[in-house]
């Protein structure tokens, strides 16, 4: 199970520092690589959709109308931290766009009945439940927050921003490679063609 010192001291491995026992260390690169994480944590959970910590929950249909062109507002649920989509079902199956707005601090849409999919703040703090390649890039984007006190060299920060990258990139293959794989219905284009095809006798 990973651990939030864990994390912090494969921060340290990669800046060259040495790891530390305890969350109360008070040591110089222990406190800089401490301090970044609780904001590389949150940017990392805001800046992409993922299914390891994602919920759903039928949304609160406010009695208010909202001052747009959609037709009910709901409240969004106390622990909101990041929409990954919007229904009217609850369906995962279901692979389809729906329209929504964001505003005000709640959800606006056209459905009477509409359900949210999203990640609760609770996961800022829920390390033993990251995947271990999402725990490596959140170190791997500690370490580059830290890189610039550790080296004056242009090369090895910019290194150490594209391992990140990187290391971002693999936890987010992981994360969709997860998900069991759903083929799309087809579009009008694809119908078509297929349609097109199946009376072509010629060859044509």
């Amino acid at each position: 199970m990973t651990t939030k010192i864990q994390i912090i001291n494969d921060a340290l491995v990669l800046l060259g520092q040495p790891t530390v026992a305890a969350l109360t260390d008070t040591s110089t690169w222990f406190k800089r690589a401490s301090n970044q994480y609780p904001g590389v944590v949150r940017n990392l959970l805001e800046r992409h959709p993922w299914n390891f910590p994602a919920a759903c929950v039928q949304l609160q249909r406010l009695a208010e109308e909202p001052v747009s062109a959609y037709q009910y507002a709901h409240s969004k649920p106390s622990d909101f931290l990041r929409i990954n989509r919007v229904a009217p079902n609850n369906d995962p199956r279901d692979a389809n766009y729906y329209d929504y707005g964001d505003e005000g601090g709640k959800i606006l849409s056209d459905y009477e009945e509409t359900f949210l999919w999203y990640i609760s703040n609770k996961w800022l703090t829920k390390e033993g439940d990251f995947p271990q390649v999402f725990a490596d890039a959140v170190a791997a984007e500690i370490r580059a927050r830290v890189a610039p006190n550790a080296t004056k060299s242009d090369r090895k920060q910019e290194s150490a921003v594209a391992f990140a990258l990187r290391q971002l990139k693999a936890a987010k293959n992981f994360d969709a490679s997860q998900k069991p794989f759903q083929k799309n219905p087809p579009g009008k284009w694809s119908r078509a063609r297929r349609i097109g095809t199946r009376f072509n006798t010629e060859g044509t």
